[in-house]
């Protein structure tokens, strides 16, 4: 079952999830998820 996680995160970031959302057609929790996952591949 999923868990729901919140953070704060700067603008900047948000501007770069936001603009591969837009490219891959996704929406913003769809990257961060991806970007957890991969970051945390190697743990």
């Amino acid at each position: 079952m999923p868990v729901r996680i919140t953070t704060r995160v700067k603008m900047d970031l948000v501007r770069i999830i936001d603009s591969i959302a837009r490219i891959e057609g996704a929406d913003r929790s769809t990257v961060t998820r991806r970007f957890l996952l991969m970051a945390t591949k190697d743990c």
